[in-house]
Protein backbone atom coordinates (compact mmCIF):
# COMPACT_ATOMS: atom_id res chain seq x y z
CA UNK A 1 0.00 0.00 0.00
CA UNK A 2 3.01 2.33 -0.27
CA UNK A 3 2.06 3.67 -3.70
CA UNK A 4 -1.51 4.74 -2.73
CA UNK A 5 -0.15 6.50 0.36
CA UNK A 6 2.49 8.32 -1.68
CA UNK A 7 -0.17 9.34 -4.19
CA UNK A 8 -2.45 10.62 -1.40
CA UNK A 9 0.43 12.57 0.12
CA UNK A 10 1.41 14.08 -3.22
CA UNK A 11 -2.14 15.18 -4.03
CA UNK A 12 -2.65 16.89 -0.69
CA UNK A 13 0.77 18.57 -0.75
CA UNK A 14 0.21 19.88 -4.27
CA UNK A 15 -3.26 21.15 -3.38
CA UNK A 16 -1.99 22.96 -0.30
CA UNK A 17 1.04 24.35 -2.12
CA UNK A 18 -1.15 25.67 -4.92
CA UNK A 19 -3.53 27.17 -2.36
CA UNK A 20 -0.59 28.92 -0.67
CA UNK A 21 0.74 30.32 -3.94
CA UNK A 22 -2.73 31.52 -4.92
CA UNK A 23 -3.25 32.92 -1.43
CA UNK A 24 0.06 34.79 -1.65
CA UNK A 25 -1.04 36.47 -4.86
CA UNK A 26 -4.40 37.33 -3.33
CA UNK A 27 -2.75 38.79 -0.22
CA UNK A 28 -0.71 41.09 -2.44
CA UNK A 29 -3.75 42.28 -4.35
CA UNK A 30 -5.04 45.77 -3.52
CA UNK A 31 -8.66 46.85 -3.78
CA UNK A 32 -10.25 50.27 -3.40
CA UNK A 33 -12.62 50.97 -0.48
CA UNK A 34 -13.95 54.52 -0.21
CA UNK A 35 -11.06 55.73 -2.32
CA UNK A 36 -8.45 54.02 -0.12
CA UNK A 37 -6.34 51.13 -1.39
CA UNK A 38 -6.24 48.20 1.04
CA UNK A 39 -5.26 44.54 0.86
CA UNK A 40 -7.84 42.06 -0.40
CA UNK A 41 -7.91 40.15 2.90
CA UNK A 42 -8.18 43.34 4.92
CA UNK A 43 -11.15 44.34 2.79
CA UNK A 44 -12.99 41.03 3.02
CA UNK A 45 -12.07 39.40 6.35
CA UNK A 46 -14.87 38.79 8.83
CA UNK A 47 -13.39 40.26 12.01
CA UNK A 48 -15.99 38.83 14.38
CA UNK A 49 -15.10 35.22 15.26
CA UNK A 50 -18.63 34.46 16.42
CA UNK A 51 -20.11 35.55 13.09
CA UNK A 52 -17.55 33.50 11.20
CA UNK A 53 -18.33 30.34 13.15
CA UNK A 54 -22.08 30.90 12.80
CA UNK A 55 -21.62 31.34 9.05
CA UNK A 56 -19.72 28.07 8.66
CA UNK A 57 -22.09 26.04 10.83
CA UNK A 58 -25.13 27.45 9.03
CA UNK A 59 -23.57 26.81 5.62
CA UNK A 60 -22.72 23.20 6.50
CA UNK A 61 -26.19 22.53 7.95
CA UNK A 62 -28.05 24.03 4.98
CA UNK A 63 -25.87 22.38 2.33
CA UNK A 64 -26.14 18.97 4.04
CA UNK A 65 -29.93 19.18 4.31
CA UNK A 66 -30.23 20.42 0.73
CA UNK A 67 -28.09 17.61 -0.68
CA UNK A 68 -30.00 14.95 1.28
CA UNK A 69 -33.34 16.28 0.02
CA UNK A 70 -32.13 16.58 -3.56
CA UNK A 71 -30.71 13.05 -3.57
CA UNK A 72 -33.98 11.68 -2.18
CA UNK A 73 -36.48 13.62 -4.27
CA UNK A 74 -34.84 15.15 -7.35
CA UNK A 75 -32.78 12.22 -8.64
CA UNK A 76 -31.59 14.11 -11.73
CA UNK A 77 -27.88 13.79 -12.43
CA UNK A 78 -27.76 16.98 -14.51
CA UNK A 79 -28.47 19.13 -11.43
CA UNK A 80 -25.68 17.56 -9.34
CA UNK A 81 -23.27 17.74 -12.23
CA UNK A 82 -24.17 21.39 -12.67
CA UNK A 83 -23.25 22.13 -9.04
CA UNK A 84 -20.00 20.21 -9.46
CA UNK A 85 -19.20 22.12 -12.64
CA UNK A 86 -19.81 25.43 -10.84
CA UNK A 87 -17.42 24.42 -8.04
CA UNK A 88 -14.74 23.54 -10.58
CA UNK A 89 -15.30 26.79 -12.48
CA UNK A 90 -15.07 29.21 -9.55
CA UNK A 91 -12.19 27.35 -7.87
CA UNK A 92 -10.12 27.02 -11.03
CA UNK A 93 -10.82 30.62 -12.07
CA UNK A 94 -9.50 31.80 -8.69
CA UNK A 95 -6.22 29.95 -9.23
CA UNK A 96 -5.71 30.76 -12.90
CA UNK A 97 -7.10 34.27 -12.59
CA UNK A 98 -4.73 35.34 -9.82
CA UNK A 99 -1.72 33.51 -11.24
CA UNK A 100 -2.16 34.27 -14.95
CA UNK A 101 -4.71 37.08 -15.02
CA UNK A 102 -8.04 37.41 -16.79
CA UNK A 103 -9.47 36.52 -19.27
CA UNK A 104 -6.96 33.64 -19.34
CA UNK A 105 -8.23 32.48 -15.93
CA UNK A 106 -11.86 32.01 -16.90
CA UNK A 107 -10.93 30.37 -20.21
CA UNK A 108 -8.69 27.81 -18.49
CA UNK A 109 -11.34 27.27 -15.79
CA UNK A 110 -13.94 26.52 -18.47
CA UNK A 111 -11.48 24.08 -20.04
CA UNK A 112 -11.14 22.33 -16.66
CA UNK A 113 -14.91 21.87 -16.51
CA UNK A 114 -15.00 20.54 -20.07
CA UNK A 115 -12.06 18.21 -19.42
CA UNK A 116 -13.68 16.72 -16.32
CA UNK A 117 -16.96 15.89 -18.06
CA UNK A 118 -15.54 14.88 -21.44
CA UNK A 119 -12.84 12.68 -19.90
CA UNK A 120 -14.21 11.56 -16.50
CA UNK A 121 -11.36 9.29 -15.45
CA UNK A 122 -9.56 9.11 -12.09
CA UNK A 123 -6.47 11.05 -13.21
CA UNK A 124 -8.53 13.93 -14.61
CA UNK A 125 -10.89 13.94 -11.60
CA UNK A 126 -7.96 14.39 -9.23
CA UNK A 127 -6.20 17.04 -11.31
CA UNK A 128 -9.31 19.17 -11.75
CA UNK A 129 -10.44 18.80 -8.14
CA UNK A 130 -6.96 19.66 -6.88
CA UNK A 131 -6.99 22.98 -8.76
CA UNK A 132 -10.59 23.76 -7.76
CA UNK A 133 -10.04 23.02 -4.07
CA UNK A 134 -6.84 25.10 -4.02
CA UNK A 135 -8.77 28.08 -5.39
CA UNK A 136 -11.76 27.69 -3.07
CA UNK A 137 -9.45 27.26 -0.05
CA UNK A 138 -7.41 30.37 -0.86
CA UNK A 139 -10.61 32.34 -1.39
CA UNK A 140 -12.22 31.29 1.91
CA UNK A 141 -8.99 32.03 3.80
CA UNK A 142 -9.43 35.69 2.84
CA UNK A 143 -12.67 35.89 4.83
CA UNK A 144 -11.83 34.27 8.17
CA UNK A 145 -9.11 34.82 10.75
CA UNK A 146 -7.08 31.95 12.19
CA UNK A 147 -8.86 31.68 15.59
CA UNK A 148 -12.18 31.39 13.75
CA UNK A 149 -10.84 28.67 11.47
CA UNK A 150 -9.39 26.71 14.39
CA UNK A 151 -12.77 26.64 16.12
CA UNK A 152 -14.48 25.78 12.82
CA UNK A 153 -12.06 22.88 12.26
CA UNK A 154 -12.80 21.50 15.72
CA UNK A 155 -16.57 21.83 15.18
CA UNK A 156 -16.31 20.28 11.70
CA UNK A 157 -14.30 17.37 13.12
CA UNK A 158 -16.98 16.65 15.70
CA UNK A 159 -19.63 16.84 12.98
CA UNK A 160 -17.57 14.53 10.74
CA UNK A 161 -17.31 11.94 13.50
CA UNK A 162 -21.07 12.03 14.18
CA UNK A 163 -21.99 12.02 10.47
CA UNK A 164 -19.83 8.98 9.67
CA UNK A 165 -20.00 6.84 12.82
CA UNK A 166 -23.32 7.81 14.42
CA UNK A 167 -25.99 9.07 12.00
CA UNK A 168 -24.00 7.70 9.04
CA UNK A 169 -25.69 10.21 6.72
CA UNK A 170 -22.30 11.33 5.36
CA UNK A 171 -21.69 7.88 3.87
CA UNK A 172 -25.23 7.80 2.43
CA UNK A 173 -24.73 11.27 0.92
CA UNK A 174 -21.44 10.24 -0.64
CA UNK A 175 -22.92 7.10 -2.19
CA UNK A 176 -25.94 9.06 -3.39
CA UNK A 177 -23.73 11.63 -5.11
CA UNK A 178 -21.67 8.86 -6.69
CA UNK A 179 -24.79 7.35 -8.22
CA UNK A 180 -25.39 10.74 -9.86
CA UNK A 181 -21.89 10.64 -11.37
CA UNK A 182 -20.48 13.24 -8.97
CA UNK A 183 -17.53 12.30 -6.74
CA UNK A 184 -16.60 15.17 -4.41
CA UNK A 185 -13.37 13.46 -3.42
CA UNK A 186 -9.90 12.58 -4.58
CA UNK A 187 -9.86 9.00 -5.88
CA UNK A 188 -6.89 6.86 -4.89
CA UNK A 189 -6.47 3.62 -6.86
CA UNK A 190 -5.47 0.66 -4.71
CA UNK A 191 -6.11 -2.17 -7.13
CA UNK A 192 -7.85 0.01 -9.69
CA UNK A 193 -6.37 2.20 -12.42
CA UNK A 194 -5.98 5.91 -13.09
CA UNK A 195 -7.94 5.36 -16.30
CA UNK A 196 -11.00 3.95 -14.52
CA UNK A 197 -14.12 5.97 -15.27
CA UNK A 198 -15.31 7.98 -12.29
CA UNK A 199 -18.90 7.93 -13.50
CA UNK A 200 -18.96 4.18 -14.06
CA UNK A 201 -16.39 1.71 -12.82
CA UNK A 202 -15.54 3.65 -9.66
CA UNK A 203 -19.14 3.64 -8.45
CA UNK A 204 -19.68 -0.06 -9.05
CA UNK A 205 -16.36 -1.31 -7.81
CA UNK A 206 -16.42 0.80 -4.67
CA UNK A 207 -19.60 -0.99 -3.60
CA UNK A 208 -17.92 -4.38 -3.52
CA UNK A 209 -16.41 -5.77 -0.31
CA UNK A 210 -12.88 -5.46 -1.66
CA UNK A 211 -12.70 -1.90 -2.93
CA UNK A 212 -10.39 -0.98 -5.79
CA UNK A 213 -10.24 2.68 -4.76
CA UNK A 214 -9.95 4.84 -1.67
CA UNK A 215 -11.41 8.32 -1.31
CA UNK A 216 -10.28 11.54 0.37
CA UNK A 217 -13.23 13.87 0.88
CA UNK A 218 -13.03 17.42 -0.44
CA UNK A 219 -13.51 18.85 3.05
CA UNK A 220 -10.62 16.77 4.40
CA UNK A 221 -8.36 18.51 1.88
CA UNK A 222 -9.95 21.97 1.88
CA UNK A 223 -10.12 22.65 5.63
CA UNK A 224 -6.39 22.27 6.38
CA UNK A 225 -5.61 24.16 3.16
CA UNK A 226 -7.80 27.09 4.28
CA UNK A 227 -6.06 27.06 7.67
CA UNK A 228 -2.61 26.96 6.07
CA UNK A 229 -3.32 30.03 3.93
CA UNK A 230 -4.79 31.92 6.90
CA UNK A 231 -1.81 31.03 9.09
CA UNK A 232 0.52 32.16 6.32
CA UNK A 233 -1.29 35.50 6.18
CA UNK A 234 -1.27 36.09 9.95
CA UNK A 235 1.87 34.34 11.19
CA UNK A 236 4.52 33.01 8.84
CA UNK A 237 5.31 30.62 6.01
CA UNK A 238 7.00 28.31 8.54
CA UNK A 239 3.75 28.03 10.54
CA UNK A 240 1.82 27.35 7.33
CA UNK A 241 4.30 24.60 6.46
CA UNK A 242 3.80 23.14 9.93
CA UNK A 243 0.05 22.96 9.32
CA UNK A 244 0.71 21.20 6.03
CA UNK A 245 3.01 18.64 7.66
CA UNK A 246 0.53 18.13 10.48
CA UNK A 247 -2.28 17.42 8.01
CA UNK A 248 -0.07 14.81 6.35
CA UNK A 249 0.53 13.15 9.72
CA UNK A 250 -3.24 13.03 10.18
CA UNK A 251 -3.61 11.56 6.71
CA UNK A 252 -1.11 8.83 7.56
CA UNK A 253 -3.07 7.99 10.71
CA UNK A 254 -6.30 7.82 8.69
CA UNK A 255 -4.67 5.67 6.00
CA UNK A 256 -3.42 3.13 8.53
CA UNK A 257 -6.82 3.02 10.27
CA UNK A 258 -8.71 2.40 7.02
CA UNK A 259 -6.26 -0.31 5.98
CA UNK A 260 -6.71 -2.15 9.26
CA UNK A 261 -10.48 -1.73 9.62
CA UNK A 262 -11.58 -1.85 5.95
CA UNK A 263 -14.43 0.62 6.39
CA UNK A 264 -15.06 4.37 6.02
CA UNK A 265 -13.84 6.66 8.77
CA UNK A 266 -14.11 10.39 9.51
CA UNK A 267 -10.75 11.68 8.28
CA UNK A 268 -11.02 15.25 9.56
CA UNK A 269 -10.59 14.63 13.34
CA UNK A 270 -7.08 13.21 12.96
CA UNK A 271 -6.12 15.78 10.31
CA UNK A 272 -7.34 18.59 12.57
CA UNK A 273 -5.60 17.23 15.67
CA UNK A 274 -2.21 16.87 14.02
CA UNK A 275 -2.51 20.16 12.10
CA UNK A 276 -3.25 22.12 15.27
CA UNK A 277 -0.57 20.23 17.19
CA UNK A 278 2.00 21.13 14.53
CA UNK A 279 0.86 24.77 14.51
CA UNK A 280 1.14 24.94 18.30
CA UNK A 281 4.64 23.49 18.27
CA UNK A 282 5.68 25.93 15.52
CA UNK A 283 4.40 28.89 17.55
CA UNK A 284 6.12 27.64 20.69
CA UNK A 285 9.31 27.30 18.66
CA UNK A 286 9.11 30.96 17.70
CA UNK A 287 8.42 30.47 14.01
Amino acid sequence: MKKPLLYETGLILLTQALALVTGYRMLNTLVSIDGKMVGLREATIMADTGSGIAFFITAIAISTLLIILLIKYLKKAIFFKGLFAYLILIGSDTVFGFLLGEPIGIVLAALMVALRFLKPIVAVQNLVLMIALAGVSAQLAMFFNTPTLILVLIAASIYDYIAVFKTKHMVKMFKGMMKQGVVLAMVIPTKGKFTDTVEGSITMKSEKKETRHMFIGSGDIAFPSILAVSVFAEYSLACAMAVMLGSLAGLLFDHIWVERNKRPMPALPAITFFSLLALGLAKLGGF
